[in-house]
């Protein structure tokens, strides 16, 4: 039981704060949407049926700075005010 919750707990922060979610179907492209509401700094590592989904962001005030790193293959989306930012394989450096 314990363990369920965790992982109920580990995927309501990655939706919510983090906002990594499929952005089409089967998860071929992904959608980054990150809320950080109080927080001023996200970190996370996903999994993700082509390797891993890596993203430290940091706000400052209304910008955002950091990187996010998709597996090989893997193409996405960062959703930031208002705007959309194209991701590719491999390192994305964000400055924003």
């Amino acid at each position: 039981m314990f363990k369920y919750i965790l992982c109920k707990m580990k995927n309501h922060f990655l939706s919510s704060f983090a906002g990594i979610q499929p952005e089409t179907p089967g998860f071929s492209t992904v959608r980054i949407d990150p809320k950080f509401g109080h927080l001023n700094k996200i970190k996370v590592k996903v999994a993700h049926p082509q390797g891993i989904i890596s993203m430290n962001l940091i706000k400052q005030g209304k910008e955002v700075k950091g990187d996010i790193e998709l597996p090989e293959g893997l193409q996405g989306t960062l959703y930031w005010a208002d705007d959309k930012i194209n991701l590719t394989e491999g390192r994305n450096e964000i400055r924003y």
